[in-house]
């Protein structure tokens, strides 16, 4: 909540020459778009998240979208919800903060940062990366932050936060500075989330 009033999704969005900022706020669940084939999508998501190495049990799979805002599922692409499903399930573990940083194959200058939190406030997930940003130099080219489901009944919800950055000079981030990043979000996950 931001105020007094629920959201499902922030989106944060910088003018390439670092002069304007836009947040747009995303309040309520919203439904899938009227002929949607959202049993397809979710065929398609749950093949790709429930397969591989690191496969995602069909159980957790199932939990993770039937809890989750239709709309959200339906303006999502299935790459964009296979990676917010398999940082979610990280959670299962027991750890309140999970961490992923890789190079954003889109846009040859820009990193991914992509954080899940346990029932963490969206405020303080906000600030705190911001702090992380500001003490790399980084530059925000856009941002998300989504609230889905619970990992489990002990939570109210996990923050799915995927940030695009580059370093000051507009080039995708380092290993090292990618390795100190993810440190200072799993040193301080105590102070991102409320519970």
């Amino acid at each position: 909540m931001l105020g007094d009033r629920p959201f499902h999704r922030v989106e944060l969005n910088t003018s390439r020459d670092q002069t304007l900022f836009i947040y747009a706020f995303v309040y309520g669940a919203s439904p899938a778009p009227v002929g949607f084939d959202m049993l397809a999508h979710r065929r398609a998501i749950t093949a790709e998240a429930c397969s591989g190495v690191d496969a995602v049990p069909l159980a957790l799979a199932n939990r993770y979208l039937d809890a989750s805002d239709q709309g959200y599922l339906a303006r999502s692409a299935v790459d964009r919800v296979e990676r917010h499903l398999r940082c979610w399930s990280r959670l299962a573990g027991g750890e309140d903060v999970s961490v992923a940083i890789e190079d954003y194959t889109d846009v040859a200058s820009v990193s991914r940062v992509l954080v899940a939190a346990r029932s963490a406030e969206p405020r303080r997930v906000l600030a705190h990366l911001a702090r992380v940003g500001r003490r790399h130099d980084l530059r925000l080219e856009r941002g998300y932050l989504d609230v889905v489901p619970a990992i489990d009944d002990d939570h109210r919800h996990v923050l799915i936060t995927s940030a695009y950055i580059s370093d000051a000079q507009g080039r995708p981030l380092s290993g090292e500075v990618a390795r100190a990043i993810a440190d200072d979000l799993d040193a301080l996950s105590h102070q991102l989330c409320a519970g």
